[in-house]
């Protein structure tokens, strides 16, 4: 959300730059021709940086999150593991989730050493 907020200001601040920069330089005469057009353009220009502001902030959380919940599951399976003494149970975590060959590669350990016993 820290991003989302910083690039809504950004957003912003760009947005009103500009129109205070057209203002300041055309002449009272071009600005009253061309005002409609600078104010539906700054619409505009506001309307898609929301947009992509969505698009991007829901990007980030979906991404964020198939990264870490694999990585708290791995972390609370091994914290088990580690309680109980030894590798007991292979773990699980969702097919498709980043970390997925991480998972098997602890799993033939854990098949390892169980095997070793």
């Amino acid at each position: 959300m820290l991003v989302a907020g910083s690039l809504l200001v950004l957003l912003c601040f760009t947005g009103f730059h500009a129109l205070f920069m057209i203002q300041s330089y055309l002449p009272p005469s071009a600005l009253a021709t061309f005002q409609p057009m600078i104010q539906s353009s700054t619409l505009r220009l506001f309307a898609v940086g929301i947009v992509y502001i969505c698009v991007v902030t829901m990007a980030a959380i979906f991404l964020s999150h198939r990264t870490v919940g694999p990585t708290e599951r791995i972390e609370e399976e091994l914290r088990k593991m580690i309680d109980s003494g030894g590798a007991s149970h292979p773990i699980h975590i969702r097919e498709g989730d980043e970390f997925e060959s991480l998972v098997e590669t602890i799993n033939a350990w854990v098949d390892n050493v169980q095997a070793k016993k």
